[in-house]
């Protein structure tokens, strides 16, 4: 499993938590691999699709181990 974290506050805590503890429940590896690596606007803002995936180019970077093949990456959404 790999878990995406930023540092937007305490939530930034959240998801790699929830995600070790769906690893562990599913028995799958859990890597920390992805990070957030520059600013962006909130998606929520975004007019369309198109939009929402230009605001997230360049946004991430996966950093180390992850695994080659099919992943389950657990991601947040807060309104």
């Amino acid at each position: 499993m790999v878990s995406g974290h930023h540092n937007d506050g305490r939530l930034w805590r959240l998801v790699p938590d929830l995600a070790r503890r769906v690893a562990e429940r599913l028995q799958l590896p859990f890597v920390s691999a992805v990070v957030k690596i520059r600013a962006n606007q909130p998606q929520k803002l975004q007019e369309n699709r198109y939009h929402q995936c230009a605001n997230l180019d360049g946004v991430f970077e996966v950093t180390r181990g992850a695994r080659l093949g099919p992943v389950l990456l657990l991601d947040d959404v807060v309104d």
